[in-house]
């Protein structure tokens, strides 16, 4: 069981959300050629493989369409060569308002969250006849909870179970008040979603793939923690 940078794939419509730097490779061994990209924050875990929209792009023989929430923008270009990619016809750029839904071919509804943090970090909404899906990979405790019910919800990890760490966690650290813990996070989506996934499992962690299963089956088997390949299942 392999666990590379966290990105989510919507087969139905060709998205891809988020380019780690194994993008080109996990779609390449999946036999997989996303239409169009979005990408949650500038972060290069969730971002450096931005060259795969140029191997898209080649390979299909039109530029990739990218969605990116205006404020987004100017973090981005000042990492990653945007301008190359669109001035070489490989990407398509259209820049969308945070909060307003976009509509993309084939019915499916998409709507950019913003964290609250001074840096530019979103979440994406997803809707369509197939139901509603929540994609939030990182800083998910600054994102305001989105109302309603869904139908799947993929999440950054929360704070394992102390007694479930294979080190202490003193009271002090950092990470009380930037991660949700378990039991905070499973509460949070109860009863709000059939399926609740854990993406961005930290190897720092230390936990093994059998021992995470663990802590997920504390809360049923509605809970898991990802891996490369999951299918989750949406609109």
């Amino acid at each position: 069981m392999r666990r590379t940078g966290p990105s989510l794939y919507l087969p139905e419509y060709g998205l891809l959300v988020d380019t780690p730097e194994e993008s080109n490779q996990q779609l390449a061994d999946r036999g997989l050629a996303a239409r169009v990209l979005l990408w949650t924050h500038a972060h290069p875990d969730h971002a450096a493989g931005n060259r795969v929209v140029q191997f898209l792009a080649q390979s299909a023989g039109r530029p990739v369409l990218g969605l990116m929430p205006e404020p987004l923008y100017q973090a981005f270009a000042a990492r990653y060569p945007l301008e190359h990619l669109v001035g070489s016809g490989y990407l398509d750029l259209r820049l969308i308002a945070p909060g307003e839904p976009q509509e993309l071919d084939g019915g499916l509804k998409l709507t950019a969250l913003a964290h609250r943090m001074d840096e530019p970090v979103f979440a994406y909404a997803f809707e369509s006849a197939g139901g509603r899906g929540l994609y939030a990979p990182d800083h998910v405790r600054f994102l305001p909870p989105p109302t309603g019910e869904f139908d799947w919800v993929v999440v950054q990890m929360p704070i394992p179970p102390l007694e479930a760490l294979p080190f202490p966690l003193p009271p002090e650290h950092e990470a009380w008040s930037k991660f949700y813990t378990f039991d905070e996070a499973v509460a949070l989506w109860r009863g709000r979603t059939r399926r609740l996934v854990f993406t961005h499992v930290y190897e720092s962690v230390g936990m093994t793939p059998e021992e995470l299963d663990a802590v997920a089956a504390r809360a049923g088997d509605w809970v898991s923690f990802a891996h490369d390949g999951m299918e989750v299942g949406g609109p």
